[in-house]
């Protein structure tokens, strides 16, 4: 090919996923799938790109000397069929957010806000939260109390894109369900959307910032299998590979690993059971240590993630800001308190033991537990791993594992239909949001 018609061939970005976006509804979207697609599809008040905040849809924006009113000063930007982004619009969306009625995962990300969680519990009226529209191209946020990641929040979270109230409310339940139920402001508009298969992205030229964007496509394949996706990366139809199993890492010995953006995933015990007889067992605090300390983290991480995970003793990570310095920093923790990262089987016998004396029965009389996991093949690694360990480890058989499509697994673990579950959270820039989630009575 010549210079000229090298140029002219559009700049594809075609890479898998191995399963699609559960939903790219703003609102109530609560998965990494989702939020990754979304990026690219829409733009709120301020971006985060290559670890920083930039604009977004606000080109600047001030907070008062108390620090609780950010103003913030929306540019010139429009939606992919022209109309103009509006403060209002930003409103909307994050009142929609809150509502009760939307019934929305993570409305506490709102919640620095003045009166959003009062309104979240049907407590306060709309009117009441801070969020006021000053004129089409001025929004202001009220908070309840001084926080200086709160710019981060709103760049980092899928949950503060705007939405047009008029075409939401034309698509009703099928709103983002579809390429023609989507409405986009970002670099990219949805331009085909084939369900379990393909997600096809196109440049939008009516993106404010649409010279800063060089790719002209961005296609998402779905494709499950391991094996399959190593073989069309070999093909060249994949240009690279988020998710490598570490099965294959040693294949390609020059692969480059992106640092994560402080991801994290855990055990969660649901101590109310999905029957009593488990309940009464898992809410004992000595079979869940038992547990815990039969894990080799270091070398279940190292045969799955690979070099892409990292094991950790905490729930807020190195990311996190505190009021200074990091927030593991200025609170830090005795490493002797935490779990050893190869695990502990004599320790890990020593509470089962423990536990089997407080509960007044025998390994024998342990009642059936129900693991359950994503259909995604890393997740049903993790596990196979965690039930030979609990077996290898305290002699433990009573575990079945249940495998359920993306979906409805996310939907057992909201609605505690399981007794063990493994659960990923992004590390929120504000620890209040992410350490809420772990308080008695927060609705998650």
């Amino acid at each position: 090919a010549t210079e000229a018609t090298a140029a002219a061939e559009p700049k594809v970005l075609t890479y898998q996923y191995h399963v699609e976006p559960i939903s790219l509804d703003t609102s109530k979207t609560n998965d990494n799938m989702s939020a990754e697609i979304l990026y690219h599809l829409s733009e709120s008040l301020l971006r985060f790109y290559d670890g920083a905040v930039i604009p977004g849809i606000a080109e600047t924006y001030d907070v008062s000397d108390d620090g609780l009113t950010y103003t913030f000063h929306l540019g010139d930007a429009v939606w992919q069929d022209d109309e103009p982004v509006t403060a209002e619009q930003f409103r909307y969306s994050f009142l929609r957010l809150l509502d009760p009625a939307t019934a929305a995962t993570f409305p506490n990300a709102l919640f620095p806000v003045l009166n959003a969680e009062a309104f979240n519990k049907g407590e306060k009226e709309a009117s009441e939260v801070g969020i006021k529209v000053v004129d089409d191209k001025t929004l202001e946020l009220t908070l309840w109390r001084p926080a200086a990641s709160f710019p981060t929040v709103l760049a980092t979270n899928a949950y503060f894109y705007p939405l047009r109230q008029d075409f939401v409310e034309q698509h009703g339940d099928s709103y983002a369900a579809d390429a023609d139920a989507f409405l986009s402001n970002g670099p990219f508009i949805l331009q085909e959307w084939q369900h379990e298969a393909s997600l096809r992205l196109v440049k939008n030229p009516k993106y404010w910032d649409a010279d800063s964007i060089n790719l002209d496509e961005i296609v998402q394949l779905i494709v499950p299998d391991a094996n399959t996706i190593v073989a069309m990366f070999d093909r060249g139809e994949l240009d690279y590979v988020p998710n490598l199993n570490a099965d294959f890492l040693s294949q390609y010995p020059d692969a480059k690993l992106a640092p994560g953006s402080g991801g994290l995933q855990f055990l969660q015990f649901n101590v109310s059971g999905m029957t009593p007889e488990s309940g009464k067992v898992l809410s004992n605090l000595n079979f869940r240590k038992a547990l815990s300390y039969a894990l080799d983290r270091e070398s279940i991480n190292a045969a799955i993630a690979g070099s892409s995970g990292t094991i950790t003793g905490r729930f807020v990570q190195a990311i996190v800001p505190g009021v200074e310095k990091s927030f593991l920093k200025e609170h830090p923790i005795d490493s002797a308190e935490l779990v050893p990262p190869a695990g502990d089987p004599e320790q890990a016998q020593a509470y089962l033991e423990a536990a089997l004396e407080e509960l007044g029965m025998t390994v024998d009389e342990m009642p059936s537990m129900t693991y359950v996991a994503m259909e995604s093949p890393v997740h049903k690694l993790y596990a196979e791993a965690f039930v030979d360990a609990w077996n290898q480890v305290l002699g433990l058989d009573n575990f079945t594992i249940t495998i359920l499509p993306v979906p409805q697994a996310l939907q057992a673990g909201m609605t505690k239909q399981f007794d063990i579950f493994l659960l990923g959270m992004g590390a929120d820039p504000d620890p209040f949001i992410f350490l809420n989630y772990w308080t008695t009575g927060n609705e998650l």
